[in-house]
C-alpha cells in the first residue's frame, strides 16, 4: 500500500450504521468474536434492518474506550428492532486509508492489520490531534479499476 493512500479528510454529515454489536452477542470480547459477528451479521442480521440506505455502505466499529465492536450498514434513519445496536459516526476530520485486495480473505486479514498499524502510525506523526477511541472500517462494495475489493479505514482526529 501506498502512503498516497493515507490522507486527511472531512467527513461532513454524520453516518448512522445499525446492526449487532459485540457486547450484546452474547460471544466472548475477543478477536476471534468478530468473525462469527460479521457471520451472523450476514445470515440474519442485515436482511432486517429497517431503513438501509440505497448503496449504504457496511461498517465494522472498534469502540477503544469500551471495548465493543459494530458490525452494521449505514441507514438512513435508525429504528431498531431487538438486538440490534446503533453507532453514529460524527461528521469531523478523519485520516482515512484505502485498501484493496484481490479477494474477501486478503482484504480484511493480512491487508487490513498491515494497514492499520501503517495509518495509526502515520496519524501519531502527521496529525498533531489524534485520537484512538475508535475506528471505522468501511466496505462500500466497490471495485477498483484493477478489479481488486475496496475498502477504508478511518480514524478521528480531534477538532
Amino acid at each position: 500500500m501506498e502512503q498516497g493512500n493515507i490522507e486527511v479528510i472531512q467527513l461532513q454529515q454524520e453516518i448512522t450504521v445499525v446492526g449487532l454489536n459485540l457486547q450484546n452477542s452474547g460471544l466472548p470480547i475477543s478477536f476471534d468474536s468478530l468473525g462469527i459477528l460479521w457471520e451472523r451479521f450476514g445470515k440474519e442480521g442485515k436482511d432486517i434492518i429497517k431503513n438501509r440506505k440505497e448503496d449504504g455502505a457496511e461498517f465494522g466499529i472498534s469502540m477503544n474506550k469500551k471495548p465493543d465492536y459494530l458490525v452494521g450498514v449505514e441507514v438512513t434513519n435508525a429504528e431498531l428492532l431487538e438486538g440490534q445496536a446503533c453507532y453514529v459516526i460524527p461528521k469531523g476530520t478523519y485520516v482515512k486509508a484505502m485498501i484493496c485486495a484481490k479477494d474477501h480473505e486478503t482484504l480484511v486479514g493480512e491487508k487490513l492489520q498491515v494497514m492499520m498499524k501503517k495509518a495509526v502510525n502515520w496519524a501519531k506523526k502527521n496529525t498533531s490531534d489524534f485520537k484512538n477511541e475508535y475506528v471505522i472500517e468501511g466496505y462500500p462494495g466497490t471495485i477498483d479499476k484493477d478489479g481488486n475489493l475496496e475498502m477504508f479505514l478511518l480514524i478521528p482526529v480531534k477538532q
